[in-house]
């Protein structure tokens, strides 16, 4: 026994960060390490002791207690007394994997991409043609059901593609599943008129506009351990070109069937192919904040700050943002006095009082921005920052996030990109299954109690002057 902690209504939380959505009155942790939830504890005992004497099994409601379990780096969960096995499975759509190529000058530089083959990055986009083709492996992620993948493609020069004979032009997509053989999802071929890639199993097809293709379903529905994508590029000219960006791989998490809170995206953004903020469905307004066409991301500045605000998203239970930030020319910014600078995010629940969840400022040796209320940074190159837990929690309803800039000069730039709300909606539960509700144990989604840019008009000549 590592830890006991007795507080009337008080206590919903373990060493390691796993907080539980009730209040208990008495908490007792074990673990093989002091004051730690650590190592692996396989059967614990524990005795109760009454002032008034014997405790009888028919003096507790079983229902009060409740087990936290595998919340050390886990997909935790929370057990009660209620709770039975042999439910079925409820899958859980995460995204695992993905990239949008801004910011990169080579695939290899993506932790999305395991090998490029000979394939380059061109405008914040993935591109092959005869000079640059071969084998693009995706990296291999984790799923326990499901998975799926989702892509924008679009060509350049179709007319010069070739459907027969030894110039034959084809881009080829397959999948791993569970580290088996590779299976052929589609094929593309160029028709005889030249004007659509055709894919040879679905039918699918994507021309000179760009075109966004999703492949779930059949054998994508067998996989149980894990999922690997990969794309093979086979060209005989350098004025056959393929575009591929916004590449994203889902894949399922299990928890134990019913609950009342299932997380999924809600909301998600990436600022690719707009060029004002407002355009985009994800934002509700954006006073003067500004996209970057060439980055395909949010930027504020002395010239461009004010409020930005999301759309509201109904959530009934633990919700999440996440986004990417950078920051340029951070040697130029303040933290106090008149000319002190900063980015505030905040959060309101059902139209209530804006609640901050962190507020950025520059460092005093003027290295990073820092949050007022995590201790979560970013800086020159693009950080992911996630929040969730507190008052995110308590979402029931209505829930909206913003985004409040305060910069005194225009060479003081903060960019934001890649915006992604999480939120719960509520299950179809089969009664006669076993009864888990699904929550968070340190920001993993858990078992809580049951009580509770612009698209490019480059032509042919000038992208193959480029690629080749």
């Amino acid at each position: 026994m590592t830890g006991i902690q007795a507080n009337a209504n008080s206590v919903n939380t373990l060493s390691n960060g796993a907080q539980v959505a009730d209040e208990y009155d008495v908490g007792i942790q074990f673990g093989t390490v002091d004051d730690s939830t650590a190592g692996t504890v396989a059967q614990a005992n524990f005795t109760l002791y009454s002032n008034s004497g014997p405790l009888l099994l028919s003096d507790l409601d079983l229902n009060s207690f409740a087990t936290v379990v595998n919340s050390d780096g886990g997909a935790g969960q929370v057990l009660t007394g209620s709770d039975t096995a042999g439910g079925e499975p409820v899958f859980v759509d995460t995204v695992a994997l993905f990239e949008d190529f801004n910011d990169i000058s080579h695939p290899s530089q993506s932790d999305a991409i395991e090998s490029s083959g000979g394939w380059t990055t061109h405008y914040g986009k993935l591109a092959t043609n005869s000079c640059y083709e071969g084998e693009l492996r995706l990296a291999e992620v984790a799923t326990d059901g499901p998975a799926s993948i989702s892509m924008d493609l679009r060509t350049c020069g179709i007319q010069n593609f070739e459907n027969s004979g030894s110039m034959a032009d084809s881009l080829r997509l397959e999948v791993q599943i569970d580290g088996g053989e590779w299976v052929l999802l589609d094929e593309f071929m160029v028709n005889d008129a030249g004007t659509r890639m055709v894919g040879s199993l679905t039918g699918n097809t994507f021309g000179e506009s760009t075109t966004n293709l999703t492949y779930s379903g059949g054998v994508l529905d067998t996989a149980t351990d894990s999922v690997q994508f990969r794309l093979v590029s086979d060209l005989t000219a350098n004025d056959e070109i393929i575009f591929v960006d916004n590449v994203e791989v889902t894949v399922s998490d299990e928890v134990s069937s019913g609950g009342d809170c299932v997380p999924e995206m809600v909301l998600s953004e990436n600022f690719d192919n707009i060029s004002e903020a407002e355009q985009s469905d994800a934002i509700a307004s954006a006073d003067n904040w500004d996209v970057d066409t060439y980055y395909g991301d949010l930027n504020t500045d002395g010239c461009r700050d004010g409020t930005l605000q999301l759309e509201t998203i109904q959530s009934s239970g633990p919700t999440t943002i996440s986004f990417d930030a950078s920051v340029g020319c951070i040697g130029n910014f303040e933290n106090s006095g008149y000319y002190a600078d900063s980015l505030r995010l905040e959060v309101q629940l059902n139209e209530d009082e804006w609640v901050l969840l962190d507020e950025f400022r520059v460092n005093d040796a003027g290295t990073q921005m820092v949050g007022s209320e995590t201790g979560q940074t970013f800086d020159g190159d693009y950080t992911s920052l996630s929040y969730s837990g507190g008052v995110l929690d308590e979402a029931k309803g209505d829930v909206t996030f913003r985004f409040v800039s305060d910069i005194s000069a225009s060479n003081e730039d903060i960019y934001i990109d890649n915006i992604e709300v999480t939120a719960c909606d509520a299950p179809v539960v089969d009664d006669e299954c076993g009864q888990y509700d699904v929550g968070y144990v340190a920001g993993i989604p858990i078992l809580p109690l049951e009580d509770t840019a612009p698209e490019m008009t480059d032509d042919t000549e000038e992208l193959v002057d480029v690629m080749a």
